[in-house]
């Protein structure tokens, strides 16, 4: 029952899944394909639901028979459910993670405390440090709850930490939790019978038994298999990150954080071709999901496909109408296929939304420029250097101002695109040609928004 629910908090779910199977990849892994995870799924819904109408029916015969224990039975129906809240349904994995070691915590000192009572009241073979430290005392409760939540934050830092930090806190934290499980079974041992009475729990089972030192080493032995594999991992060359998402996308065929990850780090890598290909399939499972698609109509429009990142902008547009991004580049698409009108309106309905947005400004700059309005240009060019001085806005006003016979203007503003870029070619050579009476090349056709975004 409980490794059927802890479990299926991460089999049944896309986000704790995704994570242990990213971990299992960068371990060095084999692949699971999607078909193994569907079927897995499968047969872990089906005995989830079977165990449980099982365990159900047995609990409530127990309580017919006033054999049942509301105790036990409340602190596993509620640690199942806040571990379900933690990795299943929080929107922060990691915040979720900290909160459910806390309420973990929370749960064992609580029942640590309740036995360590029963003992000193009992006095059963306690020593005088645990008669003094599980008195009866408000103070020291209080410090319990205090280090249960030290303890619990951990779990929080080792997600946000880096380099050694980081490393020591997994170390420390793993050590910490397989010492925690192995002791206790000596510690929790109900076969004992002060055990079971510290616990009240009146059951009619024996003494306790000795175990073999044997028993205890081939315990240990068990670990021994995952030191060698991690041992293995250390010494091979781990898969880089973008696979690593790859292989995640063919074990989660359905999963769309798993293809945007994916393609993301592709099109960093310059392998825009496959990270179009993930976010086509993105897409089509979140049909609604309007970054996606922005950030799919920027990569097509990079691979030099327009007609397909317009279309995406439009699918953007027509969802969220005062999306700017969509727009600016829906307009440098029109404006690249000749229809300056068009990209004007774009343009112009994005500083409806954004009046200060200095590219918009440059952009429009630019565009009606191509439209030999030079004079409005000159004006739009001028906003966006108030609003952001970049050298390439100085750049296309000083190519305007050459064609309006404004010289010593056009001379100062490349000089300046040269002070804020100094390395800026085509500024440097504009200047060159200016200072030898030639006329200047045209202007960048448009500003550069292509960046790959999450």
């Amino acid at each position: 029952m409980c490794v059927l629910w802890f479990g299926g908090a991460i089999v049944l779910n896309e986000r704790p899944l995704l994570l242990m199977l990213g971990r299992w990849y960068s371990s060095g892994g084999f692949l699971i394909s999607g078909p193994l995870v569907d079927s897995l799924q499968a047969v872990w819904r089906v005995a989830l639901v079977g165990v449980s109408v099982v365990w159900l029916g047995r609990a409530l015969f127990a309580f017919s028979q006033h054999r049942g224990e509301p105790i036990r039975v409340g602190l596993m129906l509620t640690s199942i459910a806040f571990y379900w809240n933690a990795y299943a349904w929080a929107s922060n994995l990691l915040v979720g993670a900290a909160m459910f070691e806390i309420f973990h915590d929370v749960q064992y000192l609580a029942i640590v405390w309740m036995f360590n009572r029963r003992r000193v009241e009992q006095q059963a073979g306690v020593g005088r440090f645990v008669t003094f430290l599980f008195r009866r005392s408000g103070a020291l409760v209080g410090c319990y709850v205090g280090l249960c939540f030290a303890f619990g934050s951990l779990k929080f830092f080792e997600g946000v930490a880096t380099g050694a930090m980081r490393n020591i806190l997994i170390a420390f934290l793993a050590t910490s939790g397989l010492l925690h499980f192995y002791y206790d079974g000596f510690i929790w041992k109900i076969r004992d019978a002060s055990t079971r009475r510290s616990l009240d729990l009146h059951t009619s089972r024996g003494a306790s038994l000795n175990v073999p030192a044997a028993v205890h080493a081939l315990k240990w032995a068990a670990f021994l298999l995952p030191v060698l594999w991690l041992a293995r991992i250390e010494v091979r060359t781990r898969p880089d990150e973008a696979s690593r998402w790859l292989q995640l996308t063919q074990s989660m065929p359905d999963s769309r954080a798993a293809h945007v990850e994916a393609a993301r780090l592709l099109a960093e890598k310059g392998d825009d071709s496959k990270a179009c290909l993930l976010l086509h399939r993105a897409v089509m499972l979140a049909p609604d999901d309007l970054q996606t698609r922005l950030t799919l109509a920027r990569l097509l429009h990079r691979e030099g496909r327009p007609g397909n990142a317009l279309s995406q902008c439009q699918h953007v547009l027509s969802g969220e109408p005062s999306n700017s991004d969509a727009r600016l580049l829906a307009s440098r698409l029109l404006a690249e296929a000749g229809q300056l009108g068009d990209a004007e309106a774009q343009l112009r309905r994005v500083l409806d939304f954004e009046p200060e947005r200095a590219d918009a400004i440059s952009n429009l700059g630019i565009v009606l420029a191509l439209q030999n309005r030079k004079l409005e240009a000159v004006e739009q060019f001028e906003a966006a250097i108030v609003r952001q001085d970049e050298a390439e806005t100085h750049f296309n006003l000083a190519n305007v101002l050459v064609e309006l016979d404004r010289t010593d203007d056009a001379r100062a503003h490349y000089e300046k695109a040269l002070r804020l870029r100094p390395h800026y070619e085509k500024a440097a050579a504009a200047l060159a040609r200016l200072n030898q009476s030639s006329a200047p090349q045209a202007g960048r056709p448009f500003g550069d928004r292509n960046t790959v975004r999450r």
